[in-house]
């Protein structure tokens, strides 16, 4: 099926002709199209959410029977509805549901991820799907933790729910990508990476920002956060606060020496390095991404950070960050006191 689209401007008459694929997907062809365009990490990304749901991965919370409870019937009602279910740990789910276990080459075949738990739970899911090429699958987030910021739907209307995913949107919650050149390993992080002094004495950590020597960082050490984090490790640091929706990289002092040292917002496509000095002072440097122990830095090492390639889609009911400034006012109390006395 072909549709026409015209775009009128000042000069020209640009004929634009959107086609749909074998799967349904919709591809845009237009060469000099001036459409609106999308932040730097959400351009290029049109995810769909596919109307008929093939694969899905249930990621419940670690040891807690309430979430396998819900896990459990959630999985069920797939499975009736002859969609291939992955979870972590087939052995947890009855034999009789025919759950598979989730590996890295399934991830490339998963139409959803519905997560079961709290804010935990999520950044687990993105240490999970580790890849640079591949799009990530769309997350529907159930809560069931203490707190539950970064999950947007209630377990008591699950099926009503996964129901509408294919009418929802997704907020792209820029990730950031971990290396350090004292090991391979390579970790993506949705929420922030603290390079933490241990010891007795001040931590100093040169800072440099694509290649350019910035500052030398003296106090407690230093959280590298994204939108999505800065709610949480960077905003107890005092480092400022953003939705989801704004591509940036925060970089924030932890406890510093110097009062002039205050947060900066970067933008996404900053590459950030942190160096601990050939010649610094004798205590361990501890680099740790959501909350996970990563690596250590002996003196001359050195931690890269840059933004991830694919970002995390969580889907939403809502638009314009509707649901996130709902959680800072009514889950984090933004802003809000009690009255002391009345005004009468």
């Amino acid at each position: 099926a072909l549709w026409n689209w015209v775009h009128l401007n000042s000069r020209n008459l640009i004929l634009t002709i959107l086609k749909t694929n074998e799967q349904g997907y919709v591809s845009l062809n237009a060469p000099n199209s001036i459409m609106p365009q999308r932040p730097a990490a959400q351009e290029t990304r049109s995810h769909v959410i596919p109307r008929l749901i093939k694969n899905v991965f249930i990621v419940k919370k670690w040891q807690s029977a309430k979430t396998l409870a819900i896990s459990i019937t959630i999985a069920e009602w797939y499975r009736n509805a002859n969609v291939t279910v992955f979870v972590e740990n087939p052995i947890e789910f009855p034999s009789r549901l025919n759950v598979r276990a989730f590996s890295q080459t399934s991830q490339n075949h998963l139409d959803l991820v519905v997560t079961v738990g709290g804010d935990g739970t999520l950044l687990h899911v993105s240490r999970l799907l580790g890849s640079d090429t591949e799009e990530l699958p769309p997350c529907v987030v159930f809560s069931m933790g203490s707190l539950g910021f970064l999950a947007n739907f209630s377990t008591a209307k699950w099926r009503e729910t996964l129901t509408q995913v294919p009418c929802m949107e997704p907020t792209y919650r820029t990730r950031l990508q971990c290396t350090t050149n004292s090991t391979d390993k390579k970790y993506y992080v949705l929420n922030e990476v603290a390079i933490i002094g241990r010891g007795t004495v001040i931590a100093q950590l040169e800072i440099w920002i694509n290649g350019y020597f910035v500052t030398l960082c003296e106090g407690d050490g230093l959280i590298v956060s994204t939108a999505t984090g800065s709610t949480g490790y960077n905003m107890s640091c005092g480092g400022p606060v953003a939705p989801p929706s704004v591509p940036c990289i925060m970089v924030s002092p932890i406890a510093p020496a110097s009062l002039s040292f205050r947060p900066l917002v970067l933008n996404e496509h900053a590459r950030l390095t942190v160096t601990r000095p050939l010649r610094g002072r004798p205590l361990t440097i501890d680099v740790q991404t959501d909350g996970r122990s990563f690596a250590s830095l002996a003196p001359g090492q050195s931690v890269d950070i840059v933004r991830s390639p694919q970002p995390l889609p969580v889907l939403t009911t809502t638009q314009n960050d509707k649901d996130w400034l709902e959680s800072i006012t009514t889950k984090l109390k933004w802003n809000a006191r009690g009255a002391v006395q009345s005004d009468d």
